[in-house]
């Protein structure tokens, strides 16, 4: 987890990504995956993160406003969604798990890169 680079490039890609940063010198595809929360415009702030983690077609980005506290899960805790919120953005939604106080849902963020590949066309626009 970083700082979000001051220096990356908010632009469309080919691989569905929001933009472009550099981190050691690797140039990754960032994804700002608002829609998945409440579709509001990303607004860069002190407490702005880039978390980046490893794929299988390399390294991605989410930019995330900010990030309380990190915690290690087992699998075994994570529960079914609820079907009351089981909707279209299950296909990103792993499950629930209840840590101390708060309820998280835990998200797939490959199926979301692989949605986001899908909806480019051949502008480099995401589709809807």
């Amino acid at each position: 987890m970083l700082r979000l680079p001051p220096a990356w490039a908010s632009v469309s890609t080919s691989a569905g990504a929001d933009g472009v940063a550099e981190v050691n010198g690797t140039a990754i595809h960032v994804f700002v995956p608002w829609e998945l929360l409440d579709d509001q415009p990303a607004t860069v702030t002190s407490q702005t993160r880039l978390i980046v983690m490893s794929g299988t077609t390399g390294p991605k980005g989410f930019v995330a406003n900010g990030v309380d506290s990190v915690a290690t899960i087992d699998d075994s805790d994570v529960q079914p969604l609820p079907t009351v919120i089981a909707g279209e953005t299950s296909q990103w939604l792993q499950g629930v798990i209840t840590l101390e106080d708060r309820v998280l849902f835990i998200l797939d963020l490959c199926q979301y890169v692989a949605w986001r590949e899908l909806q480019v066309d051949h502008g480099g626009e995401v589709m809807p």
